[in-house]
C-alpha cells in the first residue's frame, strides 16, 4: 500500500496540476476496492478454477507433440472449451469472416 502511494505521489510531482495527498489516498482506496471486486467476480464466474486446467493445457501443448488432441485432464472443462471454440468458428462463418470449409479435415 505504501509503495503504491509513493509511486503515485512521485508521478503526481511531475504533473502540471498535482493532486493533493487526500486525493491520492482516495485513489488508492478506489484501486483497492476495484481489485477486490475483480477477484470476487473472477471467483464468481469460475475464472480462478479454470486457471489450473489452462496451465495443464499449456504444459501438454509444449511437451507432447505426438498427442493428437490436447487435454487439461478435466473432461468437462475440455468439452466446454471445445464447444466455445466451435461457437466462435460458427459465428465467424455466419458473418463471412471465415470460409465455410475452414477447419474441415480433407
Amino acid at each position: 500500500r505504501h509503495a503504491e502511494f509513493i509511486m503515485l505521489y512521485n508521478a503526481e510531482c511531475d504533473s502540471e496540476f498535482p493532486r493533493s495527498v487526500q486525493e491520492l489516498v482516495a485513489e488508492i482506496g478506489r484501486r483497492e476496492k476495484a481489485k477486490k471486486e475483480e477477484i470476487l467476480q473472477s471467483m464468481h464466474n469460475g475464472t480462478t478454477s479454470h486457471k489450473k486446467h489452462i496451465q495443464t493445457l499449456k504444459q501438454s501443448r509444449g511437451t507432447i507433440a505426438s498427442q493428437p488432441k490436447l487435454s487439461s485432464g478435466n473432461a468437462a472443462f475440455d468439452a466446454a472449451l471445445e464447444e466455445g471454440f466451435a461457437r466462435l468458428i460458427a459465428d465467424a462463418k455466419e458473418r463471412g469472416i471465415v470460409p465455410p470449409n475452414h477447419g474441415k479435415k480433407t
